[in-house]
């Protein structure tokens, strides 16, 4: 059984209180018609919230107690039943988590006038196929993440700032990748060379997808990127300078290989709970927000090169398997609880079975003694 992560239920109870707090304030201010809740604003309806019945197709109306429907709120239904929405034209954003996890949820039309669809809006829904209109000018995030069913994403030829090229959303120059359909079933994908960044949440569940390439030129890699994503393998062109907080998170990474760079910088966790990770080359790095390998089960194996500076704060924290790690005097500073450690219930607990190889009076074998950690000198 896995130990209840610290971090991650720091972020998660974050989380539930600020949606607490906003789902409370919009209830107080929210008004009611029929089935349907929502607030206005500058003489415009946002709807907020449906209070029927659990219903196989839903029709949103395009105008409420006499006020235009401009928008559609975040955590808008929640319907296990639902497979149709029909969304009317008037309508300009759709924001966030909107109808998140209405998992039979199939068939949507995106009305022209859209012009914004927020992060996760259609997250873990059934739809299979999606066209972005023209007037669409934000893409919060991955708006489609970890629709399973999802084989192609189009954009309309017409729109100014993104385009499709077989399924894949990009931004209209073709050096943002901002969307990768989670259904497909290809097994390999070639991020162009022409792709500097690869967006928040892009393949974010993509299952199925094993193996990515990566070409030279490639500078960011934002959060969440390839979170839980199928991935069995990783090498990065030395040209990433940016990788963002829990970039591979829970992927199927059995090998982390890359070099890295002085230039560098890595949010937190970002290879946390690769439960299929059993190796790593240590990257080079600028700066990094430490977790990185947080709770990676199955790790055996960690190779740190002599350009390594520092090893941050709980890096490996959770790895249980981790027995030994060999640490170069080039190694300067160790963060807090970084080797051999695990949370549960708010105190850190050393593990007990780690054995740090190292040089004498170095950074390794002050960390192992503040620690008592087992340590053996090889120089």
């Amino acid at each position: 059984m896995k130990i209840i992560r610290k971090t991650t239920g720091i972020i998660l109870s974050a989380l539930m209180l600020f949606s607490g707090l906003s789902l409370m304030t919009t209830a107080a201010s929210a008004l009611e018609s029929g089935d349907f809740e929502y607030t206005v604003k500058d003489g415009k309806a946002e709807i907020t919230g449906y209070r029927g019945e659990d219903v196989s197709e839903l029709v949103i109306p395009d105008e409420i107690d006499g006020f235009k429907v401009t928008s559609i709120g975040r955590f808008f239904v929640r319907l296990s039943n639902i497979e149709k929405v029909t969304i009317p034209e008037g309508v300009k954003k759709i924001k966030y988590w909107a109808f998140s996890d209405c998992k039979k949820l199939s068939e949507v039309n995106l009305p022209e006038s859209l012009e914004s669809i927020g992060d996760g809006a259609f997250y873990k829904t059934g739809i299979k196929k999606i066209t972005i209109p023209a007037k669409v000018k934000k893409l919060s995030g991955n708006p489609f993440s970890m629709c399973g069913s999802l084989m192609s994403i189009k954009v309309s030829a017409d729109n100014a700032v993104y385009a499709s090229k077989k399924g894949v959303v990009y931004s209209k120059e073709f050096d943002t990748l901002v969307a990768y359909p989670a259904g497909r079933d290809d097994l390999e994908f070639t991020v162009s060379g022409k792709v500097k960044t690869i967006g928040s949440s892009a393949f974010l569940g993509c299952k199925k997808l094993k193996k990515v390439t990566f070409k030279k030129g490639l500078k960011a890699i934002k959060s969440n990127a390839f979170e839980r994503a199928g991935l069995k393998s990783l090498n990065l062109p030395s040209t990433v300078n940016k990788i963002g907080t829990e970039a591979f998170e829970g992927s199927k990474l059995k090998k982390v290989s890359f070099k890295g760079n002085s230039k560098l910088v890595m949010g937190a966790r970002v290879f946390a709970d690769c439960d299929s990770l059993i190796k790593v080359n240590l990257p080079v790095t600028k700066s990094c927000k430490g977790l990185t390998f947080e709770y990676c089960d199955n790790l055996k194996t960690v190779k740190i090169s002599k350009k390594i500076k520092t090893i941050y704060k709980c890096d490996f924290l959770g790895c249980g398997k981790l027995r030994e790690i060999t640490v170069p005097k080039t190694v300067t500073k160790i963060g807090d609880n970084a080797l051999g450690f695990l949370y549960e219930e708010d105190d850190a607990y050393f593990l007990g079975n780690l054995t740090i190889k190292g040089y004498k009076n170095s950074a390794a074998h002050k960390y192992a003694k503040k620690y008592s950690i087992k340590f053996k000198a090889i120089g």
